[in-house]
């Protein structure tokens, strides 16, 4: 689906993963929502959405190697960091 003769389609890929991402976004965000997530954190994280797409789509003509790596930082940093942080707060959230 991503590849093309020669490689990877950047564009092709490009657009699934803002597709994914808006998606998991608004899911996020109504989950945030409705456990009562600190307002301020829920500010901060929809910030940090909106940094990520925009930077996704500056990629676009920018080498394919450069996009893999923004993804990865993205995945690294934002998903195992960030939204770990959401999954304890839900967690206590069920709890109480």
């Amino acid at each position: 689906m991503f590849l093309r003769e020669g490689g990877l389609d950047r564009d092709v890929l490009l657009v699934a993963l803002l597709n994914h991402a808006s998606m998991h976004f608004v899911e996020e965000d109504a989950l945030m929502l409705c456990t009562e997530y600190p307002r301020e954190a829920f500010e901060a994280h929809k910030r940090q959405y909106g940094d990520f797409v925009k930077r996704l789509e500056g990629l676009k003509d920018h080498p394919v190697y450069i996009t893999l790596d923004c993804i990865r930082e993205w995945l690294l940093r934002h998903i195992f960091i960030e939204d770990r942080r959401i999954g304890v707060f839900v967690k206590g959230a069920a709890r109480q």
